[in-house]
């Protein structure tokens, strides 16, 4: 019943849930943009939770963290619901131009890290 620390490398931000098209370095980092809109869809239970937000009439998926993650930071799947509005601080993918990587979540006053 002990808790093992980590082991791997310190100098390296890979998230071993993703593959390698869902990594960090797979999106620009050095541009987050502050994405507002609506959120139409949500798949929280998969292995890679996502949401589609309808920003100015174009739908965008966010990729998010690991429900592990959002959930240990107080961002539970009742938090995030069709047709809600919601603000997004995401890096653009580098290969699919409709798909950012979810660096940070506002849902009302409350803003979520999930890096």
């Amino acid at each position: 019943g002990s808790i093992t620390p980590w082991l791997g490398s310190k100098d390296a931000d890979t998230n071993l849930v993703y593959d390698e098209q869902h990594q960090w370095s797979a999106y620009d980092l050095s541009n987050a943009q502050k994405l507002s809109g609506i959120v139409r869809q949500v798949t929280f239970d998969d292995t890679m939770p996502r949401l589609t937000l309808e920003v100015d009439g174009k739908p965008l998926v966010v990729i998010l963290a690991p429900a592990p993650r959002m959930e240990f930071r107080d961002l539970t799947e009742d938090m995030l619901k069709p047709g809600m509005s919601l603000v997004v601080v995401a890096h653009r993918s580098k290969a699919r131009p409709a798909e950012y990587r979810a660096q940070s979540v506002t849902v009302g006053r409350q803003t979520i890290d999930l890096r």
